[in-house]
């Protein structure tokens, strides 16, 4: 029988427990963002836009979509030091 995730045959259920630990952490973290950084960190990580493109769809600059995501990921990395 098939497996019903895409994860590893290998994988244990340590490896899950982990994976999902983190998984709730990041979403706790991306949760405390502001709505700004988050939408600016899901049109970059998720739909992967360039800023030019996130310009457009935030109605800012590239410039300035750059550094609204570029202090989302700091502020990521003091939530998230375990994962750093």
């Amino acid at each position: 029988m098939a497996a019903s995730n895409s994860f590893a045959c290998d994988d244990t259920p340590l490896d899950a427990q982990v994976r999902e630990e983190t998984r709730q952490q990041l979403a706790a973290a991306v949760g405390l963002l502001s709505r700004e950084h988050r939408d600016i960190l899901e049109l970059r990580c998720y739909d992967q836009l360039d800023y030019a493109e996130i310009a457009a769809r935030t109605r800012t600059t590239p410039a300035r979509a750059r550094t609204h995501f570029h202090r989302a990921k700091k502020s990521l990395k003091t939530r998230l030091p375990c994962c750093v």
